[in-house]
């Protein structure tokens, strides 16, 4: 058995309701769902990696306003609250760290 770490997700609230109705509907916690979410996410990407299908740009590469693929990307008010769930502003979170052009 691997050994396991813990470490916390924000979750908007109308995701985390969706998401414990289905790990319930499948017999998982919400913890097992995200565990097996994550895990099937990240072997998919390794396969398009090594199936050279991946495109140039890095998960978390592409800025508010611009397109990822098939999926645009919303623009964020500097004075909304941050997509990421922190809390904060964005102009206080993500959106600083577009300015300096590094990441959160």
């Amino acid at each position: 058995m691997e050994k396991t770490v813990a470490f916390n997700v924000r979750l908007a609230v109308g995701l985390k309701v969706r998401a414990v109705g289905y790990a319930d509907s499948l017999g998982l916690s919400l913890n097992g769902l995200i565990a097996v979410a994550l895990k099937d996410y990240l072997d998919a990407r390794q396969f398009e990696l090594e199936a050279g299908n991946a495109g140039q740009r890095e998960v978390g590469s592409v800025a508010a306003g611009q397109t990822a693929g098939d999926v645009a990307i919303p623009r964020v008010a500097a004075n909304a609250r941050c997509p990421c769930g922190s809390g904060r502003k964005y102009k206080k979170c993500h959106g600083k760290a577009q300015k300096r052009g590094g990441a959160h």
